[in-house]
């Protein structure tokens, strides 16, 4: 109560008492973790004598006139949990104490089949149902949350009644001025939330400020300086992916004038194979999204055409911004040279023919990811994996989701096992169980990547000021290159 008053004297227009996602009052509500035996424990009354008291509290401090909502879990999709039945009465008698609005939400800790916050496997406003439920028998608004990130959905479902109001959290954080870009009807203008939870959920889970892959500013907007310079700079930038691109888009918007150059025929770099995999069609969305800035920001873009040395030399830039990315790692493996070797970008893109025996060397986030998509054209895949586990490099939610694919289209998983040589028409690997060969048609590799700083190394003897950004450095993630690439565009 004390907290609520003071969030209303520093002006906020209301507060939400959580009471979901198997947070402390929702602990106290539901018989899957309330095990009490007094009078906090046992039956509904009992169970909600806990959040009844805090909203007691607090409607005591803040007044009758100030909109005091609570959230909580239609459905905690956990085994002894909640489910809907139980949430229509904890609805009604919401109501009656006195709350302004429900807002209806879904999952628990532990639930990892669709997440409290769910990623791009999961669909969209897959929540909605529980919450026009609710409406059905309430006479207060209801609101709607959960993969709800596109305007014309969220009027959708308004039109619908399924609820009152839409709530969009990480469509938020993806571009604040989703609300006014829609209202304006320049849609193709939202920067839309892909889903991925890396720097939303991802960096919370760790202990660290939020960020968000598709949206670098985040969390830094009240020391960003977006001012032009006013002495524009002439910028080459190497490798259109998306660090090539971030960087770009901000060195374009502090008035530089940019070209950038691509030597392959597509922008997106690595998140255009990364947007094939089963459920992550979304990516895309990323990518058109900066070329339509781009072009409106009057960045120049050539594409099948390499930045070399010579090309510096002859343009005379006042910088260049290295984003050449990484290079897929070939280690010393008998064989990988022969023709059935293919790596996982081109399997992914379709560039070359896979047949239907096919071995996947690599069992991280792109291995798996790539046999999950070949094993849905109903070929017959093993991946191969020196770790004891596959997908480690993923976090709960979005491994439990790609397993259960790679299990449905019965993956083979051969794990602590390494491939010690690639024959003609298949692999010879090993394990504790000494060696085996596996027939194969094609063999993927998919073990990591490589820095690829070639020019930013021939660079160096030419040109003074060249910075090198995301893979060209350190192979990581998106996330990292599009982090960088936004900091050295705005720091010119």
């Amino acid at each position: 109560g004390d907290c609520a008053l003071r969030a209303k004297q520093a002006g906020f227009d209301g507060i939400e008492v959580h009471a979901g996602h198997g947070y402390l009052i929702a602990e106290f509500m539901s018989t899957y973790v309330n095990k009490r035996t007094d009078k906090y424990g046992g039956c509904l009354d009992n169970r909600l004598r806990f959040v009844n008291e805090i909203y007691t509290n607090i409607r005591g401090k803040v007044g009758d006139d100030f909109p005091v909502m609570i959230r909580f879990s239609a459905d905690e999709v956990v085994q002894g949990g909640r489910d809907i039945s139980e949430s229509r009465v904890l609805a009604k008698l919401f109501a009656e104490w006195g709350f302004d609005a429900l807002h209806v939400s879904s999952g628990a800790y532990g639930d990892h089949n669709k997440g409290i916050v769910s990623p791009m496997y999961v669909s969209h406003a897959w929540t909605v149902d529980f919450a026009a439920e609710i409406k059905r028998i309430v006479d207060i608004p209801v609101f709607t949350v959960n993969r709800i990130n596109d305007p014309r959905m969220a009027d959708g479902l308004l039109e619908m009644g399924k609820a009152d109001f839409i709530g969009m959290g990480r469509g938020s954080l993806a571009d604040p001025e989703l609300p006014n870009k829609a209202k304006a009807g320049d849609l193709t203008a939202i920067r839309y939330c892909i889903g991925c939870m890396q720097g939303c959920v991802g960096k919370l889970l760790v202990g660290e400020a939020i960020t968000c892959l598709v949206n670098p500013s985040l969390g830094q907007e009240y020391q960003l300086d977006y001012r032009k310079v006013t002495k524009p700079k002439k910028v080459l930038i190497a490798g259109g992916g998306p660090g090539g691109l971030e960087a770009a888009r901000a060195a374009a918007i502090k008035g530089h004038a940019v070209t950038l150059y691509e030597k392959g025929s597509f922008l997106g770099g690595q998140f255009k194979s990364a947007a094939y995999p089963p459920c992550k069609g979304e990516l895309a969305t990323y990518t058109n999204w900066i070329t339509s800035e781009l072009d409106q920001l009057g960045v120049t873009i050539h594409l099948n055409r390499e930045l070399t040395k010579e090309l510096v030399a002859a343009e005379k830039p006042d910088t260049v911004i290295v984003a050449t990315g990484g290079t897929p790692c070939k280690p010393a493996i008998k064989g990988i040279d022969k023709a059935l070797v293919v790596t996982a970008e081109d399997a992914l893109l379709g560039n070359v023919a896979t047949g239907d025996q096919i071995v996947v060397a690599g069992g991280g986030e792109v291995g798996s990811e790539t046999a999950a998509h070949l094993a849905m054209q109903q070929r017959d895949v093993t991946i191969i994996e020196m770790l004891p586990k596959i997908c480690s490099d993923l976090d709960g939610v979005n491994k439990f989701n790609l397993m259960k694919i790679l299990r449905e289209y019965e993956v083979n998983q051969l794990t602590q096992t390494k491939v010690v040589e690639i024959l003609d028409d298949g692999v010879i690997i090993e394990n504790s169980q000494g060696q085996q060969t596996l027939p194969a048609d094609t063999v993927v590799i998919a073990l990591g990547y490589r820095p690829n700083n070639q020019l930013a190394e021939a660079l160096s003897a030419v040109h003074n000021h060249v910075i090198v950004i995301g893979g060209a450095v350190k192979t990581s993630n998106a996330m990292v290159a599009i982090n960088d690439g936004f900091n050295a565009g705005l720091s010119l």
